[in-house]
């Protein structure tokens, strides 16, 4: 009898209901969906030589979480990473916290161009730096055969009178990939006077021509805004500008005139602001770059 009950608890045990595989000498279950009911979580995989590891026996995943290096997803052995766009859906990489789309991939798109758009607030910035010969003049002077301070290389550099009518200005064609938003402008000068003082205002405005309007005789300036260079105490220097002075001023964002879009041709200038301007120094002011930002919706035109 003691041998019958023996051998009933020895087969008791080695069943899934009721032996090791239920827990009942502390294993684990039978299945995976019945080791993951009795919890959730895998903790010990905290390093590479302790990963959790899933794979065919020769391509394997590594998945394991470290201080250094957060959590880890790591081919072995190491090979190149595939991100597959699966058939006919997107990728998309995705903004949980802001719960927006950063950048969406469509490879089934009728263009490069549509091909790669960025979500509205994500738009990478781009940026080009006109030097002072690269404008056109209108009343303004542009020197390129002088030294730009005393005794220095010689440099392009614009010069202005205290006067609304005067100003430079600029046409090009925009890429396709710009996505037709608002613009800023920073201007590069410096003042050669020995004692630089007061405020130096130059209004920037900005106009579209899409493809068969009519280009106007002269570029908007409505929606203008300022860069104002302040040289004094707490201005644009920070402390009072000095003789020689590189001054670099940013406006806030312009909202160029017309229906923007990517390609179209775009007109820009600049205008001194005689009101704002106070300095009595204006012909020594020497006006270098201007560097324009705008925003791509696209990586490709």
């Amino acid at each position: 009898m003691i041998l019958f009950r023996l051998i009933v608890f020895t087969i008791l045990l080695l069943t899934p209901t009721y032996g090791w595989s239920s827990g009942f000498l502390g294993g684990g279950a039978g299945t995976l969906d019945q080791a993951f009911d009795g919890g959730h979580e895998i903790n010990g995989a905290v390093s590479e030589g302790e990963a959790f590891i899933v794979g065919d026996g020769t391509r394997k995943l590594k998945i394991y979480c470290t201080a250094a290096l957060n959590c880890v997803i790591q081919p072995d052995p190491i090979a190149s990473n595939t991100w597959r766009c699966w058939t006919n859906v997107n990728c998309i990489i995705y903004d949980v916290e802001g719960d927006a789309a950063m950048l969406t991939i469509d490879p089934d798109a009728a263009s490069p161009n549509a091909m790669y758009q960025f979500g509205s607030g994500y738009r990478p910035r781009k940026s080009h730096t006109f030097t002072a010969d690269a404008f056109y003049m209108h009343s303004c002077t542009l020197t390129t055969d002088s030294a730009l301070i005393t005794a220095g290389l010689t440099e392009p550099y614009i010069t202005c009178g205290d006067n609304d009518a005067h100003g430079f200005h600029r046409s090009f064609g925009m890429p396709d990939r710009w996505d037709g938003g608002t613009l800023t402008f920073t201007v590069r000068l410096t003042n050669v006077n020995a004692a630089p003082a007061d405020n130096y205002e130059i209004d920037f405005s900005a106009e579209c021509e899409a493809n068969s309007e009519v280009i106007g005789t002269s570029i908007s300036a409505t929606g203008e805004q300022p860069a104002t260079i302040d040289f004094d105490n707490t201005g644009s220097c920070s402390t009072a500008c000095a003789q020689f002075d590189l001054v670099k001023v940013t406006t806030s964002a312009v909202t160029p005139n017309g229906t923007c879009a990517g390609g179209n041709l775009l007109r820009i200038q600049g205008n001194i602001d005689a009101t704002a301007t106070t300095t009595t120094q204006v012909a020594d002011v020497k006006i270098i770059d201007v560097t324009m930002e705008w925003t791509e919706s696209s990586l490709s035109d």
